[in-house]
């Protein structure tokens, strides 16, 4: 199985009723500095703004949400890989 690379379209295998998360919905890849947390995007800006004026998150220093939400997810679905399919 081929690792997701920026921009590329996910796809889940499998129903993740916790998550309201069903087997077919998909999703992309957006985890890029250009992107996360820019206040200039036009499609993130407004979560961009709770995530500072709430959470205290800027570009700067998102780094460490970003690694608590990847220990979460690999805690929560271990075998993540097998979760998705890759549109490549």
């Amino acid at each position: 199985m081929n690792k997701p690379e920026l921009l590329d379209v996910i796809e889940l295998l499998v129903d993740i009723p916790q998550y309201s998360l069903r087997k077919g919905e998909q999703g992309t890849i957006v985890e890029d500095y250009e992107y996360a947390l820019n206040i200039n995007h036009l499609i993130g800006e407004d979560k961009t703004y709770l995530f500072e004026k709430y959470l205290g998150y800027t570009q700067n220093n998102y780094d460490f949400l970003k690694q608590q939400i990847k220990k979460k997810v690999m805690k929560d679905f271990p075998n993540v890989d097998y979760l998705m399919n890759c549109n490549k």
